[in-house]
């Protein structure tokens, strides 16, 4: 606000000062500008505008949201929805002239995926609008945009180059929809893509991880893949073969590093020649997180069939690519993009595990582990959770994905960093991610 009436102010005297002097005609003074973009501007997003006034000597512009600027053709991104009057005043000495129009700025939502289930429910998009009092849930967005459901069940989500991708595994393809207006207007790809898992994105190039059938669960470990998905013809270019079952990607100094699901090792592909390099861990990988200086901490667990006695989440140094250490934790989870979540700062870690009690009742519990001390603090941020299904941070909240039934709606528990419950909301079926647009 005080920039704003510093303007006024400003403006007021600067028509004082000449109002004695200059003869101007308010006919020839012309105030008028365009913007863009007009359509699909959510918070965050930049506004550009553009001054086309007439024999003015100054301009003000006020954005309605007690910003203010003299730039001739400024830019400006709005923090919270609302439609925002936005005013150009327009001066030649005494002439001051104004022109107004509204700029709509929609919530930026997020978007919790809804696996759905394995006897049939496909799944289902749920939106969180944080700019509401006590934030909201609201159910069968993508059905709404759309017109029809999804037909797929989707493994994970990524928002990258204006889009979000689904990876979808029954049926096989790969599908995505605007990351603005959530609309799909493109059919899906499903060439050379077989049960993808994961993916993550560098330049125009899309990088899936694929497994091409479920012969791998017999052991035949060959038929996994990385597919390279070229964004500008929405095509497979190449495939990578990666033996192990690739699950979690991410990406560093060119490299892609990929968790191996039946393999106790992280496999490194080199982006310049594909060639492929492991290190050796004490257990199954399946979830990296990228730190402030791109090291990453991934997770170590156990499958069904997999009898390690070290899980947890260890660190791999990027510049040397060893693992220099393990944190053990018991019952780490084992799915590959909910596990383990940071914080805004990176400070803390979040990450779900699952224990059973003497009576073989088993429940879920969101331990922390602190970045900086190295170990994971004593207390838990929250245990005891029946159905546990994810982890996800956001908003300066942790959200915890809950799925009790394989057939009925799920629930997200929300919670303040230190352990107090904020709201729980209802969802679609087997919610298990949270996927942020910002």
């Amino acid at each position: 606000m005080k920039n704003k009436i510093n303007l006024l102010l400003f403006v007021a005297a600067l028509a004082f000062a000449f109002s004695s002097c200059n003869d101007e005609d308010p006919a020839d003074v012309v105030a008028c500008f365009t913007f863009s973009p007009e359509e699909n501007i959510q918070v965050g997003d930049t506004v550009f505008f553009s001054n086309c006034s007439q024999e003015a000597q100054e301009t003000v512009w006020t954005f309605g949201d007690d910003e203010s600027s003299m730039e001739t053709n400024p830019s400006h991104a709005y923090t919270a929805p609302g439609i925002y009057d936005v005013t150009l005043t327009a001066i030649n000495g005494g002439v001051i002239v104004t022109a107004t129009q509204s700029v709509n700025v929609a919530a930026d939502l997020s978007y919790i995926i809804n696996y759905g289930s394995y006897s049939g429910d496909k799944t289902t998009i749920s939106t969180f609008n944080k700019y509401v009092d006590e934030d909201q849930v609201s159910n069968g967005y993508y059905a709404e945009v759309n017109g029809v459901a999804k037909t797929s069940n989707t493994q994970y989500a990524y928002n990258y180059n204006g889009n979000i991708y689904f990876m979808d595994n029954n049926v096989d393809g790969i599908s995505w929809v605007n990351n603005k207006t959530f609309e799909q207007t493109s059919n899906a790809i499903t060439t050379d893509i077989h049960k993808p898992r994961f993916c993550v994105g560098s330049g125009d190039y899309l990088y899936v991880s694929c497994w091409e059938s479920d012969a791998i669960f017999s052991g035949d470990l060959s038929i996994s893949y990385i597919a390279k998905v070229d964004l500008s013809s929405n095509q497979v270019v190449s495939k990578i073969s990666l033996p192990g079952g690739p699950e979690g990607l991410e990406i560093v100094n060119d490299k892609i590093y990929a968790a191996l699901t039946f393999k106790d090792s992280v496999a490194i592909v080199d982006l310049s020649n594909e060639s492929v390099n492991y290190i050796e861990t004490p257990a199954r990988t399946t979830n990296f997180e990228k730190d402030n200086e791109g090291n990453l901490y991934v997770t170590l667990t156990r499958d069904w069939d997999d009898y390690v006695t070290q899980t947890g989440i260890g660190y791999i140094n990027t510049t040397t690519n060893q693992l220099e250490s393990i944190y053990e934790l018991n019952g780490v989870g084992t799915s590959y993009d909910n596990v383990m979540e940071p914080n805004a700062d990176f400070s803390r870690l979040y990450v779900m595990s699952s224990e059973s009690d003497e009576n073989y009742n088993v429940s879920g519990s969101i331990y922390v582990f602190d970045v900086a001390a190295k170990s994971f603090e004593s207390d838990k941020l929250t245990e005891g959770i029946s159905g546990i299904n994810g982890v996800d941070f956001y908003d300066n909240k942790v959200f915890c994905f809950v799925s009790e039934s394989v057939t009925g709606n799920g629930k997200v528990i929300t919670y303040s960093e230190d352990g107090t419950k904020v709201n729980e909301y209802e969802t679609g079926i087997a919610p298990f991610m949270l996927l942020k647009v910002e």
